[in-house]
C-alpha cells in the first residue's frame, strides 16, 4: 500500500491510500530485466506532495497468474532456479547491493 502524504503547516497531514499495481514480463532467460513504474503523477514538488511507500508485494507466476514450476533440468551451474526482485528508485543494468542508496526494497 502505498499513501500519499501532503505536507503543510496544520497540525495534521491529509493522507489518502491506494495501490499501484503493475506487471513487469521478465521472459524465461537469466537474463536481468527491468520494468518502471512513472510515480510522477503521485508527487508534486511545487505541491509539497510527497509519496511514502508502506509496502511492496511481489508475485512470480507465469501469464495466468499461476505460480511457475521450478524443475532442476540441465547441466551445472545451470541446474536449478533462482528468483530474485528490487524496486529501486533509478534504472540499473543489473541487480544491486543491498547497501546502494537506490535501493527501496528487495
Amino acid at each position: 500500500m502505498i499513501s500519499e502524504v501532503s505536507r503543510w503547516s496544520g497540525s495534521m497531514a491529509k493522507s489518502d491510500s491506494f495501490f499501484i499495481r503493475h506487471t513487469t514480463n521478465i521472459g524465461n532467460t537469466a537474463n536481468f530485466a527491468q520494468g518502471t513504474i512513472d510515480l510522477g503523477a503521485y508527487v508534486d514538488a511545487l505541491g509539497k506532495s510527497v509519496l511514502r511507500i508502506h509496502n511492496i508485494a511481489v508475485t512470480m507466476s507465469d501469464a495466468t497468474g499461476t505460480t511457475s514450476e521450478v524443475t532442476a533440468t540441465g547441466s551445472a551451474p545451470y541446474n536449478g532456479a533462482a528468483a530474485q526482485f528490487q524496486l529501486t528508485t533509478q534504472s540499473q543494468t543489473d541487480t544491486v547491493l543491498p547497501s546502494s542508496k537506490a535501493v527501496i526494497s528487495s
